[in-house]
């Protein structure tokens, strides 16, 4: 049961991808709610996928829920500081709030009070090997946020 949901949750996010990209929008980025990013490590290789590659937040949008869902059977989210989570230009229009269902899901709140291009990276770990790998989309806010 668990691999059916994994495959419906990866096919879910492949067809929002899809609309999105056919329709020359993120879809993700849309509406008042939480945004969420899904990274599949596809391979033993460490190969692996970002959908949307770049989340884009709408100016004026406050406080934004951001949601990275890792789908692997072999890789987590680091434990630590800030989670395995780096972003550049560094300032204080981010905040890291945690891990959630064992490790496999990052939470951050994007205050968006600047428009700018964010690019991060996200480590990621196998426990069992110790082997990290480093995803790196990126996160376009429009501004204007309030907080």
């Amino acid at each position: 049961m668990t691999n059916l949901f994994k495959n419906k949750t990866i096919f879910i996010a492949l067809f929002l991808g899809l609309v999105g990209a056919t329709l020359g929008t993120s879809i993700f980025a849309q509406g008042s709610g939480e945004r969420t990013v899904v990274i599949t490590i596809v391979d033993s290789q460490g190969t692996y996928t970002v959908n949307p590659y770049e989340l884009v937040i709408p100016a004026r949008a406050s406080n934004v829920p951001i949601r990275f869902e890792l789908v692997s059977n072999s890789y987590e989210f680091m434990r630590g500081e800030n989670n395995g989570f780096d972003i550049q230009p560094l300032d204080d229009n981010f905040r890291v709030n945690g891990l959630s269902r064992r490790n496999k899901r990052l939470h951050l709140l994007d205050f968006n009070r600047v428009a700018q291009d964010y690019y991060y990276t996200i480590t990621v770990i196998n426990p069992a090997t110790g082997e990290t790998l480093l995803i790196d989309p990126r996160v376009k806010n429009g501004g204007g946020g309030t907080n």
